[in-house]
């Protein structure tokens, strides 16, 4: 059952840059660090994780579904390249609090403050 919530276009738009184009940025990165990496996706899933099977598990089905309409989720809406710089911008501050060995960052970054 879907619930109909009231909002502006410009709520909608917002909201939905994170929820839809946040998690397909966030897929289509992963799967491309994975290529990137060079080692086959199935020998990487043979000595998984937990964590890393559920990630690829949706990774692969995100990378199953239209390009061109992912493409335009997040090219037509006027937040979806703040989401993406949001998104790089976190990713350069974890790779800068790991090379620093800064455990009280990571933690913040892991409780989402």
């Amino acid at each position: 059952m879907v619930d109909v919530v009231p909002m502006s276009l410009d709520d909608h738009d917002r909201l939905i840059a994170t929820i839809l184009g946040l998690s397909h940025a966030t897929n289509i990165t992963f799967f491309a660090a994975l290529s990137a990496s060079g080692e086959p996706a199935s020998r990487l899933a043979g000595m998984s994780s937990t964590t890393f099977e559920q990630q690829l598990s949706v990774a692969e089905k995100v990378s199953s579904e239209n390009p061109s309409l992912y493409f335009e989720i997040q090219r037509l809406n006027p937040y979806g390249v703040e989401v993406l710089d949001r998104l790089q911008a976190i990713a350069a501050h974890l790779a800068n609090t790991v090379r620093r060995g800064d455990e009280a960052a990571f933690a913040e970054l892991m409780r989402g403050e």
